[in-house]
């Protein structure tokens, strides 16, 4: 049940986060109080409805102290960014970066020692009584079904963002425009990941290999003819296929 709490918080965060905030409300946070603020309101709130399932005052406390670290975590960014990160005149590609992995990284970390706590002190983590009605009429395993609702989450937006920044930072200087729709690319790397993890589900690692091989083809003249173009679109590729792999390890 501890690893249900562990999930469950994890996709409150993913949600509040990621596709509960728009990029507008994620730079203007940084710049506004009322809008920090707005944001946490729906992060928690995100929290409360995805405690749902084992409600009790004590998970509720333990949300309550994540969504309250969140807000804390997200104002020493705000302060950081503003009164340091400005004035030092950093690399604002190299800065956002380091940034985004220290707060992610952050705010994950919180809700594992959460979750750690509630098992070290024992505290009872119960399905609520209609849930559980459900789960003994049918067949259905809970946790399987919100481990695959996560990462299906983490493979598309949160992976997406996290590319164009990691790729960002590596950015050529002198980029040329290329064809295509401006979101193409993420439309189609978050199929590639999809793809990647169904076909981890079933084991059928070699197939990764042709996924990769059919994208590469599209693109074959280009990585040919253009070596910045291939080392960019190589690293985006590559951090595409552990953003697939990498999460579906660590949840299943």
């Amino acid at each position: 049940m501890i690893k249900v709490v562990l999930m469950l918080f994890l996709i409150a965060h993913v949600l509040g986060d990621f596709y509960f905030q728009s990029d507008n409300l994620a730079k203007a946070k940084l710049e506004s109080f009322p809008d920090l603020l707005k944001h946490s309101i729906i992060y928690l709130l995100s929290f409360l409805f995805l405690i749902i399932p084992v409600f009790s005052i004590n998970i509720l406390k333990w949300a309550l102290i994540n969504a309250v670290a969140h807000f804390f975590l997200d104002l020493a960014k705000a302060y950081i960014k503003r009164k340091i990160c400005k004035k030092a005149n950093f690399d604002e590609a190299k800065s956002d970066l380091r940034s985004y992995i220290i707060d992610q990284l952050s705010h994950v970390l919180v809700i594992i020692l959460t979750v750690i706590l509630i098992g070290i002190r024992s505290e009872p983590v119960i399905f609520i009584n209609v849930l559980q009605d459900l789960l003994n009429r049918g067949s259905i395993d809970f946790l399987n079904a919100i481990s695959w609702i996560l990462l299906i989450l983490l493979i598309m937006r949160p992976a997406s963002i996290t590319i164009v920044k990691v790729s960002n930072r590596f950015k050529p200087v002198n980029n040329e425009e290329h064809e295509g729709h401006p979101n193409a690319g993420a439309f189609i790397g978050i199929l590639e990941r999809f793809i990647i993890i169904l076909l981890l589900s079933v084991k059928q690692y070699a197939a990764i290999g042709f996924v990769l091989t059919a994208k590469s083809i599209a693109r074959y003249n280009k990585i040919i003819e253009d070596p910045i173009f291939s080392e960019h679109y190589l690293l985006g590729t590559l951090q595409s296929v552990l953003f697939a792999i990498i999460p579906y390890m660590l949840i299943f």
